[in-house]
């Protein structure tokens, strides 16, 4: 499972320097008087108290979407099952993996296990909000299965081992000086990343998994270089804007070659990166007039126009195993929400103009969840989407758009 999201703080520089001046590896600790009830969850959303009955303008709350098409609020209890919810302000939410969720509150950041609510602190956290990236340039936190989470802190790269649920261990990966900002990770632990070194210049650099650094081309204007997979995650990819070519890493023996048809790209503005597995394609989404397909069997790089999907702008896109969805507005104005099938471009709009989508998440198997603004009544909504395009609104009483929305599994 890999996400392309920004996270936050998770251990501070103070920690950091403490741990770290000790040991390569240290440990998180379980917080033993807190426990939230994620169960049976399929999607998690951060919203106001507040509903339609009440204008007042209350805190972020922690809701759930059931299984069963239920909107609850989060739960969380103390040691002796005392409901300390009320007393937590969250912030923000990222789902980390398969089974870990970081959630930012004013006071302080957890990790917290979802198959039993178990939460972990790392001490000296500072509440910090995630940072805007209005293009994709790489993650900031991507998951290796249930096994390895790697996220950036304090501008360095650090690999979380969850395997072992009693004793949560992290490890930092970066190069001493280095002030990571974006990075990618493959299945087999080996890293790509752009970072300032301790003279503040630009590099991009590559680590393998047997902890070797590798200096790579496309370093001095790499702001605009984008990091990804392919679909399974076995090799590691970037756009190098020194010459605005698709690279391949290639480990044993290191090498770094032109991938595909060897067409530039341009300045390949994205804002997301999206990777569809049982097609094997990865797509970008722009932030200008284009579709960029990466990755597919014919290793054919393409740039395709919004105008064949009968778009004149995008808002972002999401993925499943399947199809790729995106969000933009049709030659008219409306808002539509596509399907669209990468194999052959053939498309089909499930929302035109009803609903107009702010944000959007999407199972493997074509299941979504959607916060829209309903264009017949002016309600902001959660909703859902099953895989033969039947909408059920599940929930109107939101005042306004939520924060977070994203799925659990």
């Amino acid at each position: 499972m890999m996400k392309h999201l920004t996270l936050r703080n998770v251990l501070s520089a103070f920690a950091l320097f403490i741990l770290w001046s000790c040991s390569d590896e240290n440990s998180a600790t379980q917080v033993e008087n807190m426990k939230f009830d994620f169960s049976n969850a399929k999607g998690v959303f951060l919203a106001p108290g507040s509903n339609t009955k009440s204008t007042e303008n209350t805190s972020n709350k922690i809701f759930k979407i059931t299984e069963d098409g239920y909107v609850l609020e989060v739960q969380i209890e103390d040691e002796n099952g005392k409901d300390v919810t009320s007393k937590q302000v969250p912030i923000d939410i990222r789902v980390m993996s398969e089974n870990y969720i970081d959630i930012l509150f004013e006071s302080g950041e957890y990790l917290v296990r979802l198959s039993d609510g178990a939460a972990f602190s790392f001490d000296g956290a500072t509440p910090k909000v995630r940072k805007p990236f209005p293009e994709y340039n790489g993650e900031e936190f991507s998951s290796n299965g249930n096994e390895i989470i790697y996220i950036t802190e304090n501008d360095e790269l650090i690999a979380l081992d969850v395997v072992n649920p009693n004793s949560l261990s992290f490890k930092l990966l970066s190069a001493s000086g280095d002030k990571v900002d974006s990075f990618c990770a493959d299945s087999d632990g080996n890293v790509i990343y752009s970072s300032y070194d301790d003279g503040d210049n630009r590099v991009l650099r590559y680590r393998n998994a047997s902890n070797g650094f590798e200096l790579l081309p496309g370093t001095y204007q790499n702001i605009h270089t984008h990091f990804w997979t392919d679909p399974d995650d076995n090799n590691i990819f970037f756009f190098n804007s020194d010459n605005n070519y698709i690279q391949k890493i290639n480990t044993t023996p290191f090498t770094v070659n032109n991938f595909g048809n060897k067409e530039p790209l341009g300045g390949m503005y994205t804002h997301n990166l999206l990777k569809i597995k049982n097609k094997n394609r990865v797509i970008a989404i722009s932030s200008d007039e284009y579709i960029y397909d990466l990755y597919n069997n014919n290793q054919d790089v393409r740039s395709i126009l919004i105008t064949a999907f009968g778009l004149k702008s995008l808002k972002f896109g999401a993925a499943s195993d399947n199809y790729y969805y995106v969000i933009g507005l049709n030659d008219t104005g409306k808002a539509n929400l596509l399907k669209i099938d990468p194999t052959d471009d053939s498309y089909e709009v499930l929302i035109n103009g009803s609903y107009d989508i702010s944000k959007l998440d999407v199972s493997p198997n074509d299941e979504i969840i959607f916060n829209a603004l309903s264009m017949a009544d002016g309600k902001n909504v959660i909703g859902e989407i099953d895989p033969s395009g039947n909408i059920n609104i599940i929930d109107e009483t939101i005042n306004s758009q939520v924060t977070v929305l994203e799925r659990i599994n």
